[in-house]
């Protein structure tokens, strides 16, 4: 696999006037990195491991820039895996990276 790039809009409910809000928390950040993953596998790969680092804050009104790379490709207990490195990124800075193992259905 080569890199693969996703990009999205983020958006704030809260209206704060003129002060940026730092969003979205680490919660969201957790979802935004599974939901990278689990896109890219479709719905028949299966995600085993992720952990991720936040780095600087995003803000409502940021594009987040989405970018994964396959390091590894291994077999494990008869499941074919793939290790996965990403990153996130907002305009000028990184957001948030990390790592995910994610099990793919084999071809038959």
């Amino acid at each position: 696999m080569g890199k693969h790039v996703t990009a999205i809009r983020l958006f704030s409910t809260l209206d704060t006037g003129n002060h940026p809000t730092a969003e979205p928390f680490d919660a969201s950040i957790c979802g935004f990195s599974g939901m990278y993953l689990t896109d890219w596998t479709g719905p028949e790969g299966e995600l085993k491991e992720i952990s991720f680092r936040i780095g600087t804050p995003c803000f409502a009104g940021d594009t987040m820039t989405m970018t994964g790379k396959v390091v590894k490709k291994h077999t494990e207990g008869g499941q074919h895996l793939v290790d996965v490195e990403y990153d996130f990124a907002v305009p000028e800075r990184r957001n948030c990276g990390g790592t995910g193992t994610i099990a793919l259905p084999t071809r038959g």
